[in-house]
């Protein structure tokens, strides 16, 4: 796990979980977790404010996106999507499933900054041309 103390200028440290209460707390529906810190980085006091995450987890997000269902492309195996290149041509990036939701796919295989289109996926063609919405042509 990854602690950090917003009022230690959002200093980390490493945790360890110890506990993992059996049953979700009847109000709150949460589970209290009860996690050690081996190296508490200095100037750390009972009852500091921390933010925990999964370092997993946290990895795992920030190569994460969610799409439109209609985004996703797919003739074969390898759902794939349209991606907008700088010269404003068209390509195929293969990405792959994590999840979906109401109308949603969480994919990962793309890069930040990908402008991808979310309708009409059937209709496109490697290489093609198009504008993009809201840009000066």
């Amino acid at each position: 796990m990854t602690v950090t103390f917003w009022a230690l200028q959002n200093q980390q440290t490493a945790g360890v979980v110890r506990e993992v209460a059996p049953m979700a707390d009847a109000a709150s529906r949460t589970y209290q977790v009860n996690i050690s810190l081996p190296n508490p980085p200095d100037g750390m006091q009972l009852g500091m404010t921390a933010t925990v995450a999964n370092g997993s987890e946290q990895a795992a997000a920030e190569d994460t996106f969610v799409l439109p269902l209609a985004a996703i492309y797919q003739t074969g195996d390898t759902p794939q999507v349209w991606v907008v290149g700088k010269d404003k041509t068209l390509s195929l990036k293969d990405v792959t499933v994590q999840d979906f939701g109401d109308n949603t796919v969480k994919v990962t295989g793309l890069s930040r900054g990908d402008v991808v289109v979310t309708a009409g996926v059937h209709m496109l063609s490697e290489g093609q041309k198009v504008r993009v919405e809201g840009e000066d042509e």
